[in-house]
């Protein structure tokens, strides 16, 4: 897959997000101190289901973390699928 994760880091929110065919998945996170992120909310609309794309943001995520020394915690929400 050619689309490149990108990531916009603020001073306490930041987010990953991919185009892919004009769809945009994000995936958001809080900073919770210097050390640590909490992956709190990820979006992959319908159209870009199934082609890996939320793995694509995780592991750019774990990438990055590990690069930098940070931990990340992720935050579960129970939700059903329709």
């Amino acid at each position: 897959m050619s689309e490149e994760v990108e990531r916009e880091d603020g001073v306490s929110k930041g987010r990953y997000r991919i185009v892919v065919d004009r769809s945009e998945a994000e995936m958001t996170y809080s900073r919770a101190g210097q050390k640590l992120i909490i992956i709190d909310h990820t979006d992959v609309p319908a159209a870009l289901r199934r082609r890996k794309i939320g793995e694509q943001l995780v592991r750019q995520a774990v990438e990055d973390a590990r690069r930098e020394g940070i931990s990340i915690i992720p935050l579960s929400h129970s939700r059903k699928r329709r």
